[in-house]
This record gives structure tokens, sequence and C-alpha cells, in this order.
């Protein structure tokens, strides 16, 4: 279990503090509406050295622990072969009520080469402190934007790019998990291919934002080797 300080922001722009104890993480993979958009992604593994197919049952979902869950700033990593991977986030709690924010599944990517499911447990899993409640946005969900960026030379570049509509939603992806009715689940939702293939950077940012309320979360976090 992982205790995690949230701000929960309404579609009127109040916020309030939550609470929040995650008592289980998943992280999803092969969750992508396109067939093709997955094929890219797993060429990209590929491309780095990682030994992947495609599942012949998709999505899958990795398990990790609460304890990797981070809100924080700075992460720490084994090595300098790790990246960042934007994905949206499904909270479950108490009510059958659900919060989304924005995170990514950082990831060593050298273990990954000899194991996926290992390399889940290597990195911390970053999610932004602020919340949406579901039920604000589901009605205009597919609209909803996704980004991430690196840092290179200085310069921010955008790295990764959709809409939630590319991805499978919160009720469909908390159903292939097996989720009934507990809270206490955290549910990363699987990425989106990068735009120029896989790149090791020490600043990642990733971005949620909704056009019909206008409104953003943004979350950047600095990577550090520890040896």
């Amino acid at each position: 279990m992982k205790r995690l300080n949230l701000i929960l922001e309404t579609k009127d722009s109040e916020t309030r503090a939550i609470e929040y104890e995650a008592k289980k993480l998943l992280l999803g993979g092969f969750t992508g509406k396109d067939k093709q958009a997955i094929i890219r992604h797993v060429e990209e593994l590929k491309a780095k050295g990682i030994k992947i197919e495609l599942p012949e049952k998709i999505p899958v979902f990795f398990k990790g622990s609460p304890y990797l869950l981070t809100t924080g700033n700075i992460i720490e990593v084994p090595g300098k072969e790790t990246s960042g991977e934007v994905e949206y986030v499904i909270m479950t709690a108490e009510g059958g009520k659900i919060y989304i924010t924005i995170g990514s599944d950082h990831t060593d990517r050298e273990l990954e080469k000899v194991s996926i499911q290992k390399s889940k447990w290597v990195c911390p899993k970053v999610l932004s402190p602020k919340v949406w409640d579901y039920d604000d946005i589901k009605d205009h969900w597919n609209r909803i934007e996704m980004h991430s960026y690196i840092f290179e030379n200085g310069k921010r570049e955008l790295y990764q790019s959709g809409k939630l509509g590319d991805i499978l939603d919160p009720v469909e992806i908390l159903r292939e998990a097996g989720h009934t009715k507990e809270e206490g689940w955290v549910v990363y939702s699987g990425t989106l291919p990068a735009l120029r293939g896989v790149v090791y950077t020490d600043n990642f940012e990733v971005c949620l934002f909704d056009p019909v309320l206008n409104r953003k979360i943004v979350h950047k976090y600095i990577v550090k080797i520890v040896q």
C-alpha cells in the first residue's frame, strides 16, 4: 500500500486535497485501438534490442508494487538506458469513483531486454498529484489530448502525441484488467508510439490537455542515475 496526497480539480476549477491509498498497481500494454500503432511501438522496442512479440491476447497488464508510485519531480534509476512513456492513469476510489491523471511508466530498457516484468520493478512510476473526476470528462473523453516532451541540448521537443480516443477508455481497461468494485487500484493505460523512436533523456514532461474545459495537467521530472 502507498499513501498519496492528491489534489482533485473540479470542472469549475475548484480544488480540494485528497488522501489516496494505492493498494494495487497494474501497468497496461498493447492498449491502443490502432493495431498498426501497437506494431510501431513493438518495432521501437525491438530497435533497442528488446525481444518482444505481439501477444495473441491483448491488452496485457504487468504487475507492479504500489511502493513504486511517486508524485515527485526527481526519480533515481540504476543506469542511463531508461526512458519515460506518457500514459493516462486510472485510480479507483470509494463508491465506484474513478480519478484520472497523467503519468509516466518509466522503464529500464536494458533490463527489459531480459524480462519486461522485471523491468517494471526497477524504476519509479511517476504520476501527477493533480487528478480529475472521470465523470467530468467522460462525455468528451476521446477529444482529450496526451503528450510527452523530452529535453535535449536545452531544447524542449515533442516526443509523443495523441488523443485518449487512441487508447481503450478507463471502463474497458478496468474490465480487461479484471477489476470489479475494488478501490485503490492504480492502472497505467499503456502508451503511444514515440515520434522518432525511443530516446534516453534525463528530463521528461507529460501533459493531459482538455480542450473542452480548457485545462491541463502537466508533470515534469528529472532522472538521476544512481550506481
